[in-house]
């Protein structure tokens, strides 16, 4: 079957919106999975014409959403479909026609869970940094291209509660930090700060450099309140317990012991702490962007 063809196809077994739902691709013929690929390059043409061993992209995504693999199989695997993602656009097509972004969104949320019932500002002990990373990486890239994809990924609100996590890990702040800034200002509605597991944990335990760079998302986070015309005097039926997101989210962060203090003193200081520079200017910082 020619690429484009099934790429047609596939398109119509498989839901384009941010479902996660993977019954239309567990549906299809492995032969026809195996040649799911975009077929702009010699590299992909070559492959499937000459090798049987060759692996489409929806069969990649099927083997990482199935279960979660062994850790040295899902390195390779989301290694393996990042690389593809930087090859071409008709390759990101095939991923997003797939399900890509909900299946690695998942993989993601697998990677920061801990035991269920237990909310935690930390992650599991021995997680994998460098594959949470990747798909940070991955979505980040797939946000900031398409705006309809960041709405849909913004409204996992357990998805930016992990990013929030994950910005109180050295390793993996710079990563978080820029998706979490992509999906709070492009979401439709206001992130409630509730879906932050454990937010006085997490923040008490923050470093200054760690501080300064969660506050950047929390100024996105008010900033989206203030973006939909919304305003510091709350409408007279705002009351407690009964009170809306954006009030919520304010009495949250007051409710923080030290926050206001540790956030003036950051103000105070001749220069940002060591490390915040090296987000703005980096790759993903906002002076890149």
């Amino acid at each position: 079957m020619h690429m484009s063809s099934s790429r047609n196809v596939l398109s119509i077994v498989v839901d384009r919106e941010l479902s996660g739902n993977a019954r239309g691709l567990r549906s299809l013929p492995p032969r026809f999975l195996a040649g799911i690929d975009a077929g702009g390059g010699p590299r992909d043409r070559a492959a499937v014409a000459a090798s049987r061993g060759h692996v489409g992209t929806g069969e990649l995504l099927l083997q990482l959403d199935s279960e979660m693999p062994a850790p040295a199989e899902l390195r390779k695997l989301i290694a393996d479909l990042s690389a593809r993602l930087g090859e071409s656009a008709s390759q990101r097509e095939v991923f997003l026609c797939c399900g890509g972004d909900a299946i690695i969104s998942r993989v993601l949320l697998r990677l920061c869970r801990r035991e269920a019932g237990r909310p935690s500002a930390r992650l599991p002990e021995g997680a994998p940094l460098d594959v949470i990373n990747e798909c940070t990486q991955i979505l980040a890239e797939l946000a900031m291209l398409d705006l309809q994809h960041a709405e849909a990924l913004a409204s996992r609100h357990e998805l930016i509660g992990a990013l929030f996590l994950l910005m109180a890990e050295p390793q993996a702040v710079d990563a978080a930090l820029t998706l979490a800034q992509e999906l709070l200002s492009a979401g439709q509605d206001v992130f409630p700060l509730t879906a932050v597991p454990d937010l006085p944990g997490l923040i008490g335990r923050l470093s200054p450099r760690g501080l300064a760079l969660v506050s950047r998302a929390l100024a996105v986070l008010l900033a989206k309140s203030a973006e939909q015309g919304l305003d510091a005097f709350p409408a007279p039926e705002c009351v407690e317990p009964d009170l809306c997101v954006v009030c919520a989210n304010n009495a949250a962060l007051l409710a923080l012991p030290s926050f206001l203090a540790r956030v003036v003193a950051l103000l105070r200081l001749r220069s940002p702490p060591a490390g915040v520079w090296g987000h703005i200017l980096g790759p993903g910082g906002a002076l890149a962007q």
